[in-house]
């Protein structure tokens, strides 16, 4: 026999070889069992890894059926098979005894420590969890997507179980990305409702997640489906999609005409492909939240970027006056801080002003009480308030604009509307703009005359400038026709008009990022453009009173008329009404002044009083002659307001 002869027999075998490594697949993966401690009780798991694992891999765990365990899990629904070509970790764990905790919180600590320890060996992407279980293992699932720990997972699939008795679509702040997976002829949890075991047939269990979650609006169905045809060629069934929709988020139903309630590799393509295309930084938006990805300007309105859901929600109200439906939260007895939010990220840093058409409400005849008023409800953004005036519903057949300015300094801007004092209150919300209105921070620039004296009314949180003497003053009272003034000590608050006693000179106010810590009611009012007296006599039904001539003759407020027929834009009045309508009303500071006394006086006017004792300035530092600069002083034991 010849060499040839001998090798002829050898090729063929390792030709026949070659061939029969093509057909079959061979997968490449580590399986590793593990174990860690969990709030003290050591819990395990196998774990299987691609080769070649390197950082930045998905991670899928999963959780068996009762009285189950790991291995026979994934020797059921195969998606380990997948790991080496689909590059990713999954995680099998097991129960602590043969049930899991679908009530309390001890499983979903271990799975929280699951993934802590999977990143801290594998450095996972966080951003692509997904969680997938059968029969008992599903009801943890759906335990888990009411959660904390179930935020960190951008797509759920649960198999051939549901959670008796609770609706976590109705416990969720967020849409979901959820593939359910059952056998109508499951016998444990039979497709359609049975009676004593749970309340919804599964169809209407998962349609919930997207009619009342997600609020899709898309939905496709089709038959005849064979998710697993190479090695499940008997199965088929009904593929049922929800998507699109104003909260994003998607649902899908693969109902199988054939099998029971077992694992099964049967469901494994449908299930990784349609998790795989999730993410939390893509495709998972929490409610009420938005992020803007397209380039914008200065002068831009970026309101169609704004969320079509808002956070807090609990419901929402048709019917009686309203023009639109009424979003609500109400938190029963105890409601303050009930609250309702959007938020949107991905923005440019810089001033933006938010306008929102609001209102406050109460339902009279509730059986609660909920007092009305001015202040109970506040619209804010990024830390700025306004003030909202709480009503009774019945009387709303109109939203009220309400513009505020905010600053942005990380990206992100959040506004709504929240309840401060009472319960009960619902309320209804539409985003009309959010203008870019700077780059940087805005000033307003104000300029004090020789009178030393102004009134100011912004748009915004102002933060007092740091000069050598600056006050401002609401007007907090009206007693017998004096105006009783209360010293604002930080934060001038938006829409407040107010007082301002400072040495002549150009002023800048900036927007400031907080609101102010005091109570700075005023009954000033103000404009944010020249507004005739006429017109706002109309709208006060008072009389309106501007700023007198100054210090240096008189400082008090006296009625418009003459050559005064119009408020200019950022400035304040007062509306007032007695029945002797006095032509002037006078000045007088509350105790809580500190930087202005009590007593406001003219000083050096031909006719001083206070010539005569030591002077001291403000903070007690002694002088050796009378003032030469324009300020508050001490003579006398008296605060005086001084002009040489």
């Amino acid at each position: 026999m010849n060499n040839k002869q001998i090798l002829k027999p050898a090729i063929r075998m390792a030709f026949m070889l070659i061939l029969l490594l093509n057909c079959l697949h061979i997968h490449a993966y580590t399986k590793t069992n593990m174990s860690i401690y969990v709030n003290g009780v050591q819990r395990n798991m196998i774990v299987f890894t691609p080769d070649g694992v390197t950082s930045g891999l998905p991670l899928m765990i999963v959780t068996h059926g009762m009285g189950q365990d790991p291995t026979y899990q994934y020797e059921g629904d195969r998606l380990y098979q997948l790991i080496d070509t689909e590059r990713f970790i999954i995680a099998y764990l097991a129960s602590n005894g043969s049930m899991w905790d679908t009530g309390g919180n001890g499983d979903l600590d271990f799975i929280d420590a699951v993934i802590n320890k999977m990143d801290e060996m594998y450095q996972i992407n966080r951003n692509r969890l997904y969680w997938s279980g059968f029969s008992m293992g599903s009801m943890l699932i759906y335990h888990g997507i009411r959660s904390e720990i179930g935020k960190k997972f951008a797509a759920f699939a649960p198999c051939s179980g549901i959670l008796f008795y609770n609706q976590p679509w109705a416990q969720r702040d967020r849409p979901v990305n959820l593939i359910h997976c059952h056998a109508y002829g499951d016998e444990v949890f039979p497709y359609n409702s049975c009676e004593g075991k749970y309340d919804y047939s599964i169809r209407d269990y998962v349609t919930n997640f997207a009619t009342i979650l997600n609020q899709n609006a898309n939905y496709t169905k089709t038959t005849g489906v064979k998710p697993n045809e190479a090695d499940f060629w008997w199965v088929d069934g009904d593929k049922e999609v929800w998507s699109g929709g104003p909260r994003g988020g998607e649902v899908e139903l693969f109902s199988a005409n054939s099998g029971g309630h077992w694992p099964t590799g049967a469901y494994m393509y449908e299930i990784w492909n349609f998790c795989k295309r999730f993410s939390l930084n893509g495709q998972d938006t929490p409610q009420g939240e938005a992020k803007v990805t397209k380039p914008y300007s200065v002068g831009d309105d970026i309101a169609n970027y704004a969320p079509t859901s808002w956070a807090g929600q609990t419901g929402t109200f048709e019917g009686m006056n309203h023009p639109v439906a009424e979003r609500y939260k109400h938190g029963g007895d105890n409601g303050a801080g009930d609250v309702l939010t959007q938020t949107l990220t991905g923005l440019k840093n810089g001033v933006y002003a938010v306008t929102l058409e609001v209102a406050a409400t109460f339902t009279s005849g509730r059986g609660f009480d909920c007092p009305t008023g001015n202040g109970l409800s506040v619209a804010f953004a990024n830390g700025t308030n306004e003030n909202l005036e709480v009503v009774d519903r019945n009387w709303v057949t109109a939203l009220t604009p309400v513009t505020i300015y905010a600053t942005v300094s990380d990206g992100t801007l959040k506004y709504g509307i929240q309840n401060l004092q009472n319960s009960g209150n619902w309320y209804l919300a539409n985003v009309t703009s959010i203008k870019y209105v700077s780059d940087s921070n805005i000033s307003y620039g104000l300029n004090v005359s020789s009178a030393g004296v102004a009134t100011l009314y912004l748009p915004y949180n102002t933060t007092l400038p740091d000069a050598d003497f600056f006050v401002a003053a609401t007007v907090k009272d009206l007693v017998d026709g004096t105006a009783i003034l209360k010293e604002v000590h930080d934060v001038i608050p938006a829409k407040t008009g107010v007082i301002i006693f400072a040495n002549a000179g150009n002023y800048s106010l900036p927007l400031s990022a907080t609101s102010s810590t005091e109570n700075c009611e005023s009954l000033l009012h103000g404009v944010l453009e020249d507004t005739p007296v006429s017109t706002l006599e109309a709208l006060e039904g008072k009389s309106i009173y501007v700023l007198s001539r100054g210090i240096k003759e008189y400082t008090g407020f006296k009625k418009a008329g003459g050559s005064v027929t119009s408020i200019p834009a950022y400035r304040a009045y007062l509306p007032y009404n007695t029945s002797s309508d006095a032509n002037i009303i006078t000045f007088s500071f509350d105790d809580s002044a500190t930087a202005i006394g009590k007593v406001l006086m003219p000083v050096d006017n031909g006719q001083r009083t206070t010539d005569e004792g030591q002077w001291y300035t403000i903070d007690g530092r002694r002088l050796n002659a009378k003032p030469t600069q324009c300020g508050i002083y001490i003579v006398n034991g008296k605060k005086v307001m001084y002009r040489p």
